[in-house]
């Protein structure tokens, strides 16, 4: 029984990998990136947020996880790249979940699926990612208290 107290203490982990397409590696070297763990109604969430030194005070890159306490697991990993910040018309921002890729007598492999705009599960993305944004500034406010 010990063991299962572990599990649900386990950190939330965030994946090594990006969708194939999204700026990752030698080309975000010297982005700004901001790492948080937090919690938000009843979940444990890892984030991790990338701005573009080109693009001051924008998140081009916004990466979480979200894992429910009592489940064994945690969610998929979602990852938001803001491609093509103030262009017009507006173009949205892409959306990728990150999924086991099932495979009979093997360890799954993972990969990365579009979710497309205007879907529930966009939706949910982007609502989610406006918490951690919340819970980002709040870890931020809450350093500078302790600062002074």
């Amino acid at each position: 029984m010990m063991w299962f107290a572990v599990l649900l203490a386990a950190p939330v982990v965030l994946s090594a990998t990006f969708p194939a397409d999204v700026p990752s590696g030698r080309a975000i070297e010297g982005w700004e990136r901001v790492s948080g763990r937090g919690n938000s109604k009843g979940a444990r969430v890892a984030y991790e947020l990338f701005v573009d030194p080109r693009r001051i005070a924008l998140f081009t890159l916004t990466r979480y996880r979200v894992h429910f306490v009592g489940k064994e697991h945690a969610e998929d990993e979602i990852l938001i790249w803001n491609a093509q910040p103030g262009m017009r018309p507006v173009v949205p921002v892409r959306c990728f979940v990150r999924v086991a890729r099932r495979r009979p007598g093997l360890a799954d492999a993972f990969g990365w699926d579009v979710v497309p705009p205007e879907t529930e599960p966009y939706k949910r993305a982007m609502y989610k990612a406006i918490e951690v944004y919340g819970m980002n500034r709040a870890a931020e406010l809450a350093a500078e208290a302790k600062a002074k």
